[in-house]
């Protein structure tokens, strides 16, 4: 009994990471589209936001969204 104890202790401990880390991952990435996407932040050329967990940390950096320039290369391409 202690045994199967102990093991659900380790995996529910190990489940609580992964899910810190997914929840900690994903609102460092809705963070940076939803700020790569404001008009206030059209005059930088990237977005870069970081957050760091107990056993995990996260850098992430993207272009910001120009929908002018977009639609300039697709009218050269035509």
């Amino acid at each position: 009994m202690a045994v199967v104890l102990f093991a659900m202790m380790v995996l529910l401990n190990q489940a609580f990471h992964v899910h810190a880390e997914t929840a900690g991952c994903f609102t460092v990435h809705e963070e940076v589209e939803r700020e790569r996407h404001k008009i206030e932040n059209k005059d930088e050329s990237e977005i870069s936001r970081q957050a760091q967990g107990i056993r995990w940390s996260l850098e992430l950096t993207a272009s910001v969204f120009s929908p002018e320039d977009v639609i300039r290369m697709w009218s050269l391409a035509e």
